[in-house]
């Protein structure tokens, strides 16, 4: 009994378990996310994003950075604050909004639609959930569900470098990115 209260060891407690990981995203909208590897290069973009729906637009800056490792997104608003800051590793998504951000918004689309516009096709086809597809024309992908387009990516030049315009007909709203900075490690 000296002994267990001289160590202390009445009073040892068990270490607390590790916060569990988030489950992976679901597929939906045609595909799983794809692992940050199968992207096939590594880049920093800094970038103006447009929202437009209907008659409004809203006016972000973005930062994009695609790793073999981790894929990231960043936005930010018109003062530069936070709004949202997203990461995909392959496994879990982690996500931090800011207190202005809906917290219904699909965190999981934003990286979707990011992946259908700088992942290659080669990547993207083999993870389409049946009855859906991507489609290539030059200058242009489509993303269809069972024959109808519910995304169309416009590339007004080189994806990197030039604008391109995202339309989400299935939501009914279009992004246009326009990068302003581009880095590649």
């Amino acid at each position: 009994m000296a002994l267990a209260g001289l160590w202390g060891c009445a009073t040892l407690k068990p270490a607390p378990a590790p916060a569990p990981r988030p489950a992976p995203p679901k597929a939906v909208r045609g595909s799983p996310l794809l692992s940050p590897r199968e992207a096939g290069f590594h880049a920093t973009m800094t970038q103006q994003i447009s929202l437009v729906k209907g008659s409004s637009r809203y006016d972000a800056l973005g930062v994009v950075e695609i790793s073999s490792s981790v894929f990231t997104v960043v936005g930010m608003g018109p003062l530069g604050n936070r709004l949202v800051a997203l990461s995909w590793d392959g496994v879990a998504v982690t996500k931090e909004l800011d207190a202005s951000v809906p917290r219904m918004l699909p965190v999981e689309d934003i990286l979707r639609q990011t992946q259908l516009v700088y992942w290659p096709v080669e990547a993207l086809r083999p993870a389409l959930l049946p009855g859906w597809e991507l489609n290539l024309q030059p200058g242009r992908r489509e993303l269809l569900d069972h024959g109808k387009v519910t995304i169309a990516i416009t590339y007004l030049g080189d994806r990197f470098t030039d604008p391109i315009e995202v339309e989400d007909r299935a939501v009914g709203y279009k992004i246009i990115i326009k990068t302003l900075e581009l880095s590649n490690e």
